[in-house]
């Protein structure tokens, strides 16, 4: 789909469509993966509603559809898209020990990246509108976890790359519900677990302030995808060019949104660590491994590996010098 190719690019895109185009006068149903109690990363629904029908005059109105299989789109973390679109959507949700979260939105509109999705749009029948990066993720412990040997002994909520680096590395993953975490972690079946970040994670899960914030074995991003599954919809060049804005939108103001809430609500944990360099190399070669052998697999697969790892050899250059070292010298 041309659309997508523009998009992602990085090409110059209009900040939102002609208000005076005529839209169609249509209904969008959107399955919702997030509950929408969730702060912040619960409202991305509300937001787009917002925009594309202020933005259409009315033309476009987005409605909650409660059956996944028959909505128009999917609202989903990246990771969840992967039975439709294929193991790339482990590089777009983020990798652990990997690109920054503005790094990876860089990389997200990329020429070299929107190609691939261009490709995977079009065989999984999709049209991919990115949406929010929330910025690193979190793990948390009732264990003390010191070494990769202590691996072990985590019983842990888990999902995407993380889940699968650490069982890889002897831990228990479950990939469980947000809303089953507290108990599981009450009745003893969790020790541990990843969601979001320090802002969400301790609403969610009331007992994680007295647990231990482990960082250096998560995503550094959490992304989500808004996933146009219609048919009639895809043929709809201005309704998609609205979403894609929209969605553009939408990020920025999520993602200011969810740091301003993850540094506020850090100064209330007491017990911060990060984990231990033995720790976070196993997981960066475990990691490395895993998205080598999607390469091996999957074709379209290895030709967005190439161009984040490509990415990531630039983009860090400029990271050392833009901000570690400057912070480095405070």
């Amino acid at each position: 789909m041309a659309l997508i190719a523009g998009a992602c690019s990085g090409e110059k895109q209009p900040s939102q469509p002609v208000v005076a185009q005529a839209f169609p006068e249509l209904n969008i149903s959107v399955f919702a993966a997030i509950p929408s109690q969730i702060p912040v990363i619960g409202t991305q629904f509300d937001m787009l509603k917002n925009e594309v029908e202020a933005i259409s005059q009315g033309r476009i109105s987005l409605s909650v559809a409660s059956d996944r299989d028959t909505a128009d789109c999917l609202l989903v973390p990246a990771h969840d898209a992967a039975p439709m679109i294929g193991p790339v959507a482990h590089l777009l949700e983020g990798v652990p020990n990997g690109l920054t979260p503005d790094e990876h939105n860089a990389w997200l509109h990329s020429t070299e990246l929107g190609a691939v999705v261009d490709s995977i749009s079009s065989n999984a029948g999709l049209n991919i509108v990115p949406m929010s990066a929330f910025g690193l993720q979190c793990g948390w412990t009732q264990q003390s976890v010191e070494s990769v040997a202590d691996l072990a002994e985590l019983k842990m909520r888990g999902a995407g790359l993380t889940g699968m680096v650490l069982r890889q590395l002897g831990a228990t993953i479950s990939n469980m519900s947000p809303r089953e975490i507290e108990p599981a972690l009450q009745s003893g079946d969790l020790n541990s677990f990843e969601f979001i970040g320090p802002a969400v994670d301790t609403l969610v899960v009331p007992s994680s302030k007295n647990m231990t914030l482990v960082a250096g074995w998560n995503e550094r991003v959490s992304q989500t995808l808004l996933l146009v599954r219609s048919s009639e919809l895809q043929q709809e060049d201005a309704v998609l060019q609205l979403l894609h804005s929209v969605g553009r939108s939408v990020h920025l103001q999520s993602s200011s949104q969810m740091y301003l809430a993850n540094a506020r609500a850090l100064q209330s944990i007491a017990k911060v660590e990060r984990c231990s360099p033995d720790i976070s190399d196993a997981v960066e070669t475990t990691c490395t491994e895993i998205l080598q052998e999607f390469a091996t697999q999957d074709s379209t697969f290895a030709t967005a590996y190439e161009s984040y790892k490509q990415w990531f050899s630039t983009a860090r250059r400029w990271t050392h010098i833009s901000e570690q070292r400057y912070l480095e010298t405070r």
